[in-house]
């Protein structure tokens, strides 16, 4: 066998030239370089024919080999017919039970048709059967039948500018149409009860969507990130939306809730529960100063997140809960007031707010979530009103806040340290006098009472006579005292025309002198 192989094979080679003289399809220059080509077309396996043996090559694989090179169209054809059956194969197929799809290449088109829902492909990110060339699909037309477009089904793809969806559809799942970014346009058919979450996420060239009064639900950041977005309107069917639902969408300014819904409402232009308690989402573009109306007691989930026009938020004394994220990265805060009606402040609640410069948390508040100030890089003043930690659990509320050293806190207060910070205690306050109270009088004493506690006197009058008597006697003592000084003074000058003067004319000037006054 190996004889036989190594004949072949040297009768092959040297027979190139008239193989090539012979062949219509080889010109002057291909016929010069045939010897070379054949060799490459071996590389590196042999250099000559004797080792075609070592290494095994069958007889029909050295005649394959050659008839490449001499016949270069046929091989491409050859090539051309396997990358089209190759592509037809990737081009169709199943994409649900009883459904099947075609991309036609030439036109970039998708179509999806059958009875059933479509496959889920959430299990594993860009499985989808076209996710190979998800970005040459241009359109995509899903024909009547199909109930359900499935989980991740469109996801990246970046060129799909339009889509058909049929009144057959009652469902798109999550992540449907992700980072869709060509997408302007859709319109949701009035058979859709659930938009999933993340359904439209980044679809950042959506610029007008409107959603049927089919719809009740509406999944967690179903329209994030849809920066082309100015304004949606909240159809009267629905019933539930998803947290930060259109979070980040940064040219939205207006989301409306139609009259008749009675789940939610919108004032201005934000979005809030139908009793007015819970303030659920600010659209990013609003910009200004903004009042919260005194019926909230809550402010949701991301509700201002990423508002960075905002530059003044006034929250009434009816809050008492600041959720997760509420004001994160509203980068223009300036000024905020946090009313002595909180009691709780969720993680991440001011998180990246770089303008706020001081900030006071009322003594209400007994929960403070981890890294609630985190990254608030201007902030340099803190005053807490209350006397224990409210934050003793975390130590990263202050996380980031890079010119913040230490909290003021009452003189009172009871911990080491205020969410890991150093305390500066404030000066014990001094009682202050009311208006009414007069210099003499303590804080606890009324405009009637006198600085001098004295033993109760009667009030029935018994006592008039006694101070007649007192006044009395005062007045004598009084004179005494002003007739014995006029008395000196007169002896001083005249000792002999002093009338009350008596002396029996033998005392020594060391001795006492008397004086007799008749009163």
């Amino acid at each position: 066998m190996a004889n036989q192989i190594t004949k072949k094979a040297v009768a092959v080679v040297t027979s190139l030239s008239m193989m090539a003289n012979a062949s219509p399809q080889i010109n002057a220059v291909d016929q010069i370089a045939i010897p070379q080509r054949i060799q490459n077309a071996f590389q590196p396996t042999f250099t000559n024919p004797l080792q075609l043996i070592s290494n095994d090559f069958s007889i029909n694989s050295i005649e394959s080999k050659i008839a490449n090179v001499l016949n270069p169209d046929k091989k491409e054809e050859a090539n051309e017919e396997a990358n089209n059956a190759k592509l037809a194969a990737d081009y169709s197929g199943k994409c649900g039970t009883d459904l099947t799809y075609t991309f036609t290449a030439s036109t970039g088109e998708l179509t999806i048709s059958g009875t059933g829902d479509m496959t889920d492909y959430s299990y594993s990110y860009g499985s989808s059967p076209w996710y190979s060339y998800k970005s040459s699909i241009k359109s995509v037309t899903i024909c009547s039948g199909v109930t359900s477009i499935g989980e991740r089904a469109f996801d990246d793809c970046s060129g799909l500018t339009s889509i058909i969806i049929p009144s057959s559809v009652n469902s798109i799942g999550m992540h449907a149409f992700y980072r869709c970014s060509g997408l302007t346009s859709i319109t949701i058919p009035s058979s859709v009860t659930e938009i999933g979450y993340a359904a439209f996420k980044g679809c950042s060239g959506l610029t007008s969507i409107t959603i049927p009064s089919s719809v009740n639900s509406i999944g967690m950041h179903a329209f994030y990130r849809c920066s082309g977005l100015t304004s949606i309107t909240i159809p009267s069917s629905v019933t539930e939306i998803g947290y930060a639902a259109f979070l980040c969408c940064s040219g939205l300014t207006s989301i409306n809730v139609d009259k008749n819904n009675t789940s939610f409402k919108s004032i201005d232009g934000i979005l809030y529960s139908y009793d007015g308690k819970t303030l659920i989402q600010c659209p990013e573009g609003k910009t200004g100063s903004i009042s919260i109306p005194n019926s909230v007691n809550s402010i949701g989930y991301s509700a201002f997140s990423s508002c960075k026009g905002l530059t003044s938020i006034t929250i009434p004394d009816s809050v008492t809960e600041i959720g997760r994220a509420s004001f994160l990265c509203c980068f223009g805060l300036i000024s905020i007031t946090i009313p002595d009606s909180v009691t709780e402040i969720g993680s991440y609640a001011f998180e990246g707010c770089s303008g706020l410069t001081s900030i006071t948390i009322p003594d209400s508040v007994n929960e403070i979530g981890g890294y609630a100030f985190y990254s608030c890089s201007g902030l340099n003043s803190v005053t807490y009103e209350g006397t224990s930690d409210p934050g003793a659990s975390s130590s990263n509320v202050f996380f980031g806040c890079s010119q913040l050293t230490t909290v003021s806190v009452p003189y009172n207060y009871q911990d080491s340290s205020f969410c890991g910070l150093l305390i500066n205690r404030m000066p014990k306050p001094t009682p202050e006098q009311t208006p009414e109270q007069t210099p003499e009088q303590t804080p606890e004493q009324t405009p009637e009472e006198t600085t001098e506690p004295t033993t109760e006197q009667p009030t029935d009058g018994s006592n008039k006579g006694s101070n007649t008597a007192v006044i009395a006697s005062t007045v004598s003592v009084v004179a005494a005292v002003i007739a014995a000084v006029t008395a000196i003074t007169c002896y001083f000058k005249n000792p002999s025309s002093f009338p009350c003067f008596r002396s029996s004319g033998n005392e020594k000037s060391s001795d006492v002198i008397h004086f007799k006054f008749n009163i």
